[in-house]
């Protein structure tokens, strides 16, 4: 019953919040869709997103910053968790769904000891991973998603932020 109401709670804004999430919601259903076969390429494809994003990430010159000492291993299952869900809101072409799921991800991680900037860097480095392993004519679309979460960002933090 406590994770119900968790869930409902991260979907239930007040104030000016609910305005922000409201226009976050209008711009997600105007995105534009992503081809089936383009998710299928995308769910196809995963371990070697998954392992380009884990490269780029262990990488960045930061990365203790971002996701703190220890969290390798959370990081790794971040990145698991996000391919899998971002391949079904690609086939499903449910941006809603990703609007509404992103603060309480931010929130998740940040109370994870994660700053908040991990998140544009992480995406980032998805937003290449896709324009290096997918077809061109595939990656288009998602590249675009990936734009408009890295665009959201403090939106994001400040939906985040609310409990």
């Amino acid at each position: 019953m406590v994770k119900v109401m968790k869930v409902a709670k991260f979907m239930d804004w007040g104030g000016k919040e609910a305005v922000m999430m409201q226009h976050i919601l209008e711009e997600a259903r105007r995105l534009g869709p992503v081809p089936k076969d383009a998710a299928g390429e995308y769910a196809d494809k995963e371990d070697i997103l998954i392992e380009s994003v884990n490269m780029a990430m262990e990488s960045h010159p930061s990365l203790f910053q971002l996701i703190g000492r220890d969290q390798a291993e959370v990081m790794y299952e971040n990145h698991r968790n996000h391919a899998r869900f971002m391949a079904n809101v690609f086939l499903l072409n449910n941006y809603e769904l990703l609007a509404r799921t992103v603060p309480w991800v931010y929130r998740s991680y940040h109370s994870r000891g994660f700053s908040y900037e991990y998140f544009p860097v992480e995406l980032r480095a998805w937003k290449e991973a896709v324009r290096v392993h997918l077809t061109p004519e595939h990656s288009i679309a998602m590249i675009g998603i990936y734009d408009w979460l890295i665009a959201k960002h403090e939106n994001m933090i400040l939906l985040a932020k609310e409990e």
